[in-house]
């Protein structure tokens, strides 16, 4: 071993494939929920993993603009043009800065559709 190898960055561990496809696709929204004090990020984490339309379009209240702004949940889209493709993953946020995150879930058009309609947006 010489001097040189041992001052070198390590190589960073492979990322998840669904993370590098989502931050490959071209277009990007984020819509925001009303804080869960019940559901910690790793049952919100579940929840996505086993029903996620259960979840994003009516056990998560859309986040009220006069709110408090001290925490919230942000749900982060990606996805193509023609959405084909979306993935989704939740952000616990408290005081601007991210707390927890989920995982990064694949969903159909529909659910995006919906998704996006609860917050007066169209795709």
């Amino acid at each position: 071993m010489n001097l040189i190898s041992f001052f070198k960055k390590p190589k960073p561990l492979s990322e998840a494939p669904l993370k590098k496809q989502a931050l490959a696709l071209p277009r990007r929204k984020t819509v925001q929920f009303e804080p869960q004090e019940k559901l910690s990020v790793a049952e919100l984490d579940e929840c996505l993993r086993s029903d996620p339309v259960n979840l994003l379009t009516k056990t998560l209240p859309p986040a009220n603009y006069y709110r408090d702004k001290r925490s919230w949940l942000e749900c982060e889209l990606y996805f193509n043009d023609d959405c084909s493709t979306a993935i989704t993953r939740l952000v616990s946020k408290a005081n601007e800065k991210a707390v927890g995150t989920t995982d990064f879930y694949e969903i159909d058009y529909d659910l995006l559709k919906a998704l996006l309609r609860r917050f007066g947006q169209y795709v």
